[in-house]
This record gives C-alpha cells, structure tokens and sequence, in this order.
C-alpha cells in the first residue's frame, strides 16, 4: 500500500509542483515589482474577494459533485438534475452580485485610502469569476473527468497569469492594477475552458424539474456550505485582520512568508487527494484495519516530507527571502518561522477532512 501511495502521489503531485512553480515565481515577480506596501495593498484586496466568494462557492461544488456522479450512475433523473445546477446557478450569480455589491459599499464608505480603494473595487471582479470555476470543475469531476478540471485549475490559470506578469515586468508595467487585470484575464480564460468542457460533456438534459428541487436543494447544501464556509474563511483571517488592524508593509511582509510556508503543506494536499477515493472504498467494505494503516502509511508520508522542507526552509530561509523577494521583505523570516511550526503541526494530523468523509 505504502508503495501504491507513493507512486500515486508522484502522479498527482507532479501536476500540483507545477502549478505551485507558477504560482510561486508569479508572487515572487509581483511582490518584487511592488514592493511591500504596495503588494500589501494587493494581498488585503485580494483577501476580501475571496471571503466574499464564500457565499456563492462554499458547498456548491461538492454537491454538484455528488449530483453529477448519482446522475452518471443511473440513480438520477436528468430533468432534476437540470433543475439543480439551474438552481445552483442562480445562486451562484445572485451571491456574487450581492458580494460585489458589498464590496463596494465597503470600499466606497469604510476606507479613505485612494490606493485601497481603487485595488479593492477592481479586484472585486474576481467574485463571480471564483464562484464559477468551483461550478463548472464540480460538474466536470463528478463525471470522472478530474484531469480537465485539474489542467484549468492547476495549469491553465496559473500559467498564463505567469505569463502575462512576464510580460508586464519586461516592460515595466507591472502595477497592483495591472496585476489584478492579468489575474482575471487568466481566470477568464480557465474559466471559457471549464464552461465548455462542462457542457460538451454533460450534453443537453431534458427540462423535466421536480416540484420541490430548490428546496430540497438548499436543505442538502447546509451542511456542506457551513463546513466549507469554515475552512475558506479561516484561510484568510491572518491577512484579514492584519489589513484592519496593521499597515500594509506589515499584510505585506505577512504574505510574503505565508506562500513560503504554504510549500510544507504541498505533500499533505497531494497526499489527500489520492487517499480520498481509497477512503470511500475502505468505509463501504467496513474496513477499518486498513483505514489505519492507510491514515499511518499517509501521515508519516506527507510529516517526512513536509519536515525535511521545514528543516530546509529554517537554515536557508533568511538569504533566500532576500535574494529572492528583496530585502523589503527581510523580516518575513522571523514570521517565516512561527509558520513553518503551525504547518508543520497541521500536517502532523493527517488527512482529518478526508476520513470526516
């Protein structure tokens, strides 16, 4: 088992490595290019477009997931079907105007600072574009189809914001404006792709609703939205909280160790996604011997490999984050630390979301 979990995880995280390359070497020019207040202000606006993306995108996806697959299974009627993702549409679109909406009373109201509002109010087109993306994937990998949902997510979209930050750093136009708009050009463009799959895949279904489709819809979301809901939004309290109570250097020099830190927890996410299906599959046969070993075989698997980084990250962190990022961002290393620590102990407890299942 430790073998076939090794071999699949190499599979899987090939495809997260490079994603997080793009990811990691686009911060890298961004934070440069702006510096640290300046990519302070970046990282706060960008934070608040993600929580507002909460309402809209917490529970959707894994509905539609298990909606789209019971549908795939012959225990669906396509008509309902149709009925939910209309309905899931609906929400998605209402949520993500409400939300920009909010957005703009906020910035407009709430925060004097002419830099802050006009990144913010910009930014804020990124809601229904993060609301989407969840949408469509969820269709696509409830049909089995993960690997075209995985190349929008993971290297259409990175890749080609990478790209156009290239471009804008080589020709010195690389701005928080500029920044934000090459993000929802590369969204867009991951999303065009995700909203054709999704429809040539799925086809045309019959418009034969049930009567009571929304509410049972909302009844059965609850659940999922409340748990997704508290995970997104605990992801971006630090930045949060900081962008309200500090100033944008400090949000900035934050950041900046966060996408460092966030490299621990690599083997941990690829770890649960190859573990999740084997999970299923040990609770249906009441397997509960090999739930063990396959939660010990994982968590020594993903702790090694998160420690041996950690380890790496401790004695050459300082040099790197100032060859790297810039001297702007020197004091990164000493929340670097603080960071790598709480990884760390998060990686330690394993694939707890996966074995909630």
């Amino acid at each position: 088992m430790s073998r076939e979990l090794f071999n699949r995880a190499g599979i899987v995280g090939a495809t997260r490595v490079f994603a997080l390359a793009a990811q990691t070497l686009t911060s890298i020019l961004v934070a440069r290019a702006l510096g640290s207040e300046d990519y302070g202000i970046l990282a706060f606006a960008l934070t608040l477009v993600n929580l507002a993306a909460v309402p809209a995108v917490s529970g959707v996806g894994t509905l539609v997931v298990r909606e789209v697959a019971r549908f795939q299974a012959g225990r669906a009627v396509a008509g309902d079907l149709r009925a939910m993702l209309s309905t899931a549409g609906t929400w998605i679109s209402f949520a993500s105007l409400a939300m920009i909406f909010l957005l703009v009373v906020f910035s407009v109201l709430l925060i004097d600072e002419t830099r802050r509002n006009e990144t913010i109010l910009l930014a804020a087109l990124f809601v229904p574009l993060l609301s989407l993306m969840p949408f469509y994937s969820a269709i696509l990998q409830g049909q089995g189809l993960a690997v075209r949902s995985q190349f929008a997510e993971w290297l259409l979209a990175p890749f080609s914001y990478l790209l156009l930050v290239v471009v804008l750093w080589a020709a010195d136009g690389l701005t928080r404006l500029t920044a934000i708009g090459s993000g929802l050009a590369a969204s867009g463009v991951a999303l065009l792709f995700l909203y054709r799959q999704a429809r040539a895949s799925l086809g045309i279904l019959p418009a034969l609703p049930s009567g009571n489709i929304n509410g049972q819809w909302f009844r059965v979301l609850r659940p999922f939205a409340l748990l997704q809901a508290a995970i997104l939004v605990n992801n971006h309290v630090p930045v949060l909280v900081l962008g309200v109570a500090a100033d944008d250097h400090a949000v900035g020099i934050f950041r900046v160790a966060e996408s460092i830190a966030s490299l621990v927890a690599l083997s941990l996410v690829v770890v649960n996604l190859v573990v999740a299906p084997r999970i299923v599959a040990l609770h249906a046969d009441q397997d509960r011997r090999g739930l063990q070993r396959l939660a010990q075989g994982s968590i020594r698997l993903a702790f090694v490999a998160s420690a041996s980084l950690s380890a790496v990250l401790v004695l050459v962190g300082e040099p790197l984050i100032d060859r790297v990022f810039g001297a702007a961002y020197h004091e990164s290393y000493r929340v670097l630390l603080v960071l790598l620590a709480g990884q760390l102990v998060n990686v330690g407890c394993g694939s707890w979301e996966c074995y909630s299942i």
